[in-house]
Formats: structure tokens, sequence, C-alpha cells
């Protein structure tokens, strides 16, 4: 099929769908096209931290000051994705005593808001601070939920007229006497390839744009930089916990949905696909949150998992810790000749707007069209009313049942205990999506997501394709397998306690009862005539 835009946004993670949404609301026509889901690459793989900008204000002002600014835009613009629960900087007993000075004037001089809490003070926000913390200062940082943020901008970019290809990956750029002026894309879910007219293409791949602008004879040099997180089967906080010292491995919490996380590491990789948390991230980790919030030192970790920085190459920086986190935008016409070819690189969740923004200047000016970017004053389509979102809403709205209606069978059956995920909300998703990809329904719905890892909803969900005739039999177990497998990698580096006697429990149902390793692989043409 051929297909012809203005401008082609490759990367649909929440940068690439921001610069779709601000693109189209200037009038510019839009493709966006994703390899896999929206969200699928380090913005799915992240805290979901609304940075206040306390955490770089000292080493990296610029940083700081861009987190702050963009934390009260995207409170307003985006409060559906955004659970309001401020945060605290944390300092411990052995901590450089004099930081707290100097984070205090920086973060004043940035205009991030603090306030010294008392321990006494500290402890009836957070019950479960360590009782030997020294100082605590409380800043506006927040909890957003990744997945909404970029399903929210896309939406609104699609509303608008942007066409969006999830599931359909870049295979080639086609670059004429200097000029961009197509690409080839394959839709990996109907086997067909597309090309594109196009004379300008943004690069919002993330860890990917270096091989992206490849494709394009361009450059993007970059370091990634491995983070890892693990996170833990209940909400150990509800506020951010940062521990107040110079930025290291293992110094935040964020409170998420009905869990905690921590994270991060920091540790240089050459491949941002074939990389794993090992053993000792995950004890140095667990070690750092017994330390500020000891209860966690005996709650369960259920998962661990790893998203990949793409930072801008420094070549006078010891580590990924010592590169900024600001982001910069590349114009490959001025940079390696290849016109109307531009990346987007390096930021973070909290500065994707700005850094959209800042792309879509860039791109505008060269198109002649001088309408202003209203992204910072526009909500995103469901976050109007301003309304922050509320956990116990959500719990709270699923678990009231009028008088009568469980006798009358209106009580909504359940497919996902852990997440409280009825059938009605997976089959809302299933129906507007035409998907029966687990993971898309996964991140719209978090069927899967809480204790059991999808242990036991993964085959419910399977059951409820097969009835809507969307899943085929003899793809059923094939998609099964795919899927536990993906889950045990992320369940592996965390076996231990009572995680590892649900992981004999998960593997005695579907070895012991489903015999899942004993079923035979069935090719389409053999299978088809059994159905």
């Amino acid at each position: 099929m051929e297909l012809k835009t203005e401008v082609l946004v490759i990367g649909g993670g929440v940068t690439g769908a921001g610069v779709a949404r601000d693109l189209v609301m200037r009038g510019i026509d839009t493709i966006l096209v994703e390899k896999g889901d929206l969200a699928a690459g380090a913005t799915g793989r992240c805290h979901g931290l609304l940075h206040s900008g306390g955490r770089y204000v000292i080493k990296d002002q610029e940083s700081a000051v861009e987190c702050i600014k963009e934390n009260v835009i995207l409170k307003r613009i985006a409060s559906r994705t955004i659970e309001d629960t401020g945060g605290l900087f944390v300092s411990l007993p052995g901590d450089d005593e004099s930081y707290a000075d100097r984070f205090l004037a920086a973060c004043d001089a940035a205009g991030i808001q603090t306030q010294v809490l008392s321990l006494s003070q500290a402890l009836r926000l957070e019950p479960n601070l360590s009782r030997e913390a020294k100082t605590v200062v409380k800043v506006p940082d927040g909890a957003v939920d990744p997945f909404a943020l970029t399903i929210d901008n896309a939406r609104d970019a699609a509303r608008r007229g942007c066409r969006i290809l999830r599931h359909t990956k870049l295979v080639g750029i086609d670059v004429e006497k200097g000029r961009v002026t197509g690409a080839e894309v394959h839709d990996r879910v109907t086997d067909e390839r597309h090309h594109i007219r196009t004379k300008r293409i943004i690069n919002a791949t993330g860890a990917w744009a270096g091989h992206v602008a490849g494709l394009a004879g361009a450059n993007v040099p970059l370091t990634l930089s491995k983070g890892s997180l693990l996170i833990f089967n209940r909400r150990i906080n509800n506020t951010v916990i940062n521990r107040l010292r110079p930025p290291g491995d293992g110094d935040i919490i964020v409170p998420n949905e009905p869990t905690s996380i921590i994270g991060t590491t920091s540790i240089t990789v050459s491949d941002p696909e074939n990389f794993t948390v090992t053993k000792k991230e995950v004890d140095l980790m667990m070690k750092e949150a017994g330390l500020v919030l000891p209860p966690s030192a005996e709650a369960r970790v259920i998962r661990a998992y790893a998203g990949i920085r793409p930072l801008v190459a420094a070549q006078d920086a010891d580590s990924g810790r010592d590169i900024s986190r600001s982001f910069s935008i590349l114009d490959h016409g001025k940079q390696d000749g290849v016109r109307g070819f531009y990346s987007i690189v390096g930021g973070k969740l909290t500065t994707y707007r700005l850094m959209a923004e800042k792309m879509v200047d860039v791109v505008a000016e060269e198109m002649g069209v001088h309408i202003p970017c209203s992204t910072a004053s526009e909500p995103l389509f469901g976050s109007e009313d301003g309304e922050h979102y509320r956990l116990e809403d959500r719990f709270t709205s699923i678990e009231t049942v009028e008088e009568g209606e469980e006798q009358e069978g209106k009580v909504e059956e359940i497919v996902c205990e852990c997440e409280l995920v009825t059938k009605d909300e997976v089959l809302k998703v299933i129906n507007e999506m035409k998907t029966s990809n687990l993971n898309d329904i996964r991140q719209r719905t978090r069927v899967g997501m809480g204790s059991c890892q999808g242990g036991f909803c993964t085959y419910r969900l399977l059951g409820i394709l097969h009835e809507l005739d969307m899943v085929p039999q003899y793809e059923a177990n094939e998609i099964l397998t795919s899927f536990m497998e993906e889950r045990w990698r992320g369940i592996r580096p965390v076996l231990w306690g009572d995680q590892l006697r649900e992981e004999q429990l998960v593997e005695g149902i579907y070895l012991g009862i489903f015999a899942l390793d004993k079923i035979q692989p069935l090719g389409k043409k053999a299978s088809k005539s059994k159905k």
C-alpha cells in the first residue's frame, strides 16, 4: 500500500506520541509508526516517577528546571494519568550532612518548592519510613502511569487526524539527492509492506535511535544505560521516597497502583534488546530499600525488569550517571547531509512534552508553519476536569455492590483478582482495538500486572479471546507458552521465599494440570483441519 504524509514519526513511546500530537495540533499531517505496542520501549520500563527536579538539582540544574516546569504543566494537562503523591528526600545516618543545605539552596534557585519536616511529621505522612531518618524534605514529586500517558497522547493525536500504525516496523528510509523522500514499513500483524511518501522523518526511537539513523546514512552518538527495577507485591509507601544524597543506585521508591517500585541502577550496555537484571543489582536494591523503608525487607518482590536510557554520549563522562538527563535535537541535514531527517534523544518521561514542543518547532519552521505550540495549555482527552488519579477511587468503583445487584447477576465478573480487572474492561479494550495481543490488553487494563504476574488470569484471558473467535485453537497454546516464557524472564531474578512458593504452584497448574510442556506445537495447516 502507498501512503503519503507531511511528517512521519518513528517510535510510539511517550516522546513519539507527544510529537505526533503536537504536529497535528499545528495542522501538520502526520503518521506515527511503532514496531510494537505504544510504550513498549523505555517508556513502559521506567519508575513512573513524575520528577520535581530534586534528583538533578545540584549536578544538573538545567534538567532540574525543565522537570519542575513540566511537572506543573503535566499535573494540569494530564491529570488523569497522575497520582499527586508528593515526594520526600530522606537522609540516613552516614549520609553527608552538608548535602541537605546545598540541596535546599539549589531547589530554591531552580524554583522547586521544599518543606523540611520533623521526623514525627514525616512519619505521619509515611509510617513505614525509617525511624533513623536524619533530614526529611518534602517536594512536589508524583507518580505517573507511563502507559496511560502515552496512550492518551496517541489517542488525542488520532482524534485530530494522526494515523497511528502499531506493530509496524521501519525497514528502510529513502534518501534521494541528500533529502528524505519516503520510508518502507512492515506490518507485523498482516505481514504486509507499505511505502510511505514523505519529506520529513522524526526519529523518536530512544535506545534504537542510532540504528534508525543508520538506515538514512546518519549518525546518532548515544550511550545506552541500563536501569533495573524491582516491583513489590504491595504498596510500601504512599509518597515517592528519594535518598537525600548524590544520585546513586536503588535510591528511589515510587508507589505505583497497588505496588511499589524501587530502582534504578545505571550500567552501560551495548545492545538495547539483549540484557538481564543481575543478582548483584537485585541484592543492592533490596538492601537500599530496607534502609529507608524497613518493612520492604520482608516484602515480596514479584518482578524484576529493566529499561535502556538513550543518553547523549559525552566523552568526559565516567559513567551514565555523569551524563546530563536533558535532551538533544539533531538536524541530520546540518549534521550528516540528510535533509528532512531529525532525531530527538535523551530527556526523560517528565520532560516528554517539552521535548516534543522543541522538536516540532524545528520541523514547523522548516515547513513554514507558524502555528504556536498549545500542548502546555490544552488538556489531553480524558483529563479535561483536572482531577488527579486516586487508587482508592478505582477499587471503590469496582468493589461497590448495590443492594440486590448480586442476586440479579449484575455484579461484574473479575478476570484478574490481583488488579481487580473485570471482564467488561477486557472486552471494551478488545472491541475498541480489535486486538488479540495479550500485551496490548495488559497495558490498557493492568490484567496480569499484579502479584501473580498473570499466573491465574492469562488462561482466562485466552479463553475470552477464544470465545470471541479471535484466537484459533492452533495458536492459543503457542501464545500461552510465549507469554509464560516472557513472564519467567522477569520472575527468575527474584525467586525466593513466597515468590518461589507461588511459582511452584503456578508450575504445578501449567505443567501438572494443563500439561503445557507436553503439548506439541501444531502447524497451521495441520491444526486448521482439527478445528
